[in-house]
Protein backbone atom coordinates (compact mmCIF):
# COMPACT_ATOMS: atom_id res chain seq x y z
CA UNK A 1 0.00 0.00 0.00
CA UNK A 2 1.38 3.38 -0.99
CA UNK A 3 1.15 6.92 0.24
CA UNK A 4 -0.92 9.79 -1.12
CA UNK A 5 1.29 12.85 -1.52
CA UNK A 6 0.39 16.48 -2.25
CA UNK A 7 2.91 18.94 -3.72
CA UNK A 8 1.93 22.61 -3.33
CA UNK A 9 4.06 25.17 -5.17
CA UNK A 10 3.32 28.05 -7.54
CA UNK A 11 6.14 26.91 -9.84
CA UNK A 12 5.10 24.07 -12.15
CA UNK A 13 8.79 23.31 -12.77
CA UNK A 14 9.45 22.90 -9.05
CA UNK A 15 6.39 20.65 -8.70
CA UNK A 16 7.66 18.52 -11.60
CA UNK A 17 11.13 18.21 -10.06
CA UNK A 18 9.72 17.18 -6.68
CA UNK A 19 7.33 14.69 -8.32
CA UNK A 20 10.16 13.14 -10.34
CA UNK A 21 12.36 12.91 -7.24
CA UNK A 22 9.57 11.12 -5.37
CA UNK A 23 9.03 8.68 -8.25
CA UNK A 24 12.77 7.96 -8.48
CA UNK A 25 13.07 7.47 -4.71
CA UNK A 26 11.31 4.14 -4.79
CA UNK A 27 8.72 5.20 -2.22
CA UNK A 28 5.39 3.41 -2.77
CA UNK A 29 2.96 6.09 -3.97
CA UNK A 30 -0.76 5.58 -4.54
CA UNK A 31 -1.53 9.17 -5.56
CA UNK A 32 0.67 12.13 -6.38
CA UNK A 33 -1.38 15.34 -6.43
CA UNK A 34 -0.31 18.89 -7.27
CA UNK A 35 -1.62 22.36 -6.46
CA UNK A 36 -0.48 25.82 -7.58
CA UNK A 37 -1.11 27.61 -4.26
CA UNK A 38 -2.34 27.03 -0.72
CA UNK A 39 -6.00 27.63 -1.52
CA UNK A 40 -5.95 25.00 -4.27
CA UNK A 41 -4.00 22.67 -2.00
CA UNK A 42 -6.56 23.02 0.79
CA UNK A 43 -9.37 22.19 -1.65
CA UNK A 44 -7.54 19.03 -2.71
CA UNK A 45 -6.97 18.04 0.91
CA UNK A 46 -10.69 18.36 1.60
CA UNK A 47 -11.57 16.07 -1.31
CA UNK A 48 -9.13 13.18 -0.86
CA UNK A 49 -6.97 11.56 1.81
CA UNK A 50 -3.33 12.69 1.78
CA UNK A 51 -0.64 11.47 4.17
CA UNK A 52 2.25 13.76 3.15
CA UNK A 53 2.34 17.40 1.98
CA UNK A 54 5.31 19.22 0.45
CA UNK A 55 4.59 22.96 0.39
CA UNK A 56 6.35 26.10 -0.71
CA UNK A 57 6.25 29.00 1.76
CA UNK A 58 5.99 31.96 -0.63
CA UNK A 59 2.96 31.60 -2.94
CA UNK A 60 0.11 33.83 -4.19
CA UNK A 61 -3.47 33.56 -2.89
CA UNK A 62 -2.51 31.55 0.21
CA UNK A 63 1.09 30.97 1.30
CA UNK A 64 2.46 27.76 2.77
CA UNK A 65 2.38 29.04 6.36
CA UNK A 66 -1.33 29.84 6.12
CA UNK A 67 -1.94 26.46 4.45
CA UNK A 68 -0.32 24.63 7.36
CA UNK A 69 -2.28 26.71 9.91
CA UNK A 70 -5.56 25.84 8.17
CA UNK A 71 -4.60 22.18 7.85
CA UNK A 72 -4.01 22.04 11.60
CA UNK A 73 -7.30 23.81 12.32
CA UNK A 74 -9.36 21.26 10.37
CA UNK A 75 -10.16 17.86 11.83
CA UNK A 76 -9.00 15.79 8.86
Amino acid sequence: MGTNILIVDDSSLTRAIIAKSIRLSGVAVDGLFQAGDGREGLELLRSRPVELVFTDINMPEMDGVELVKRMRAEEN
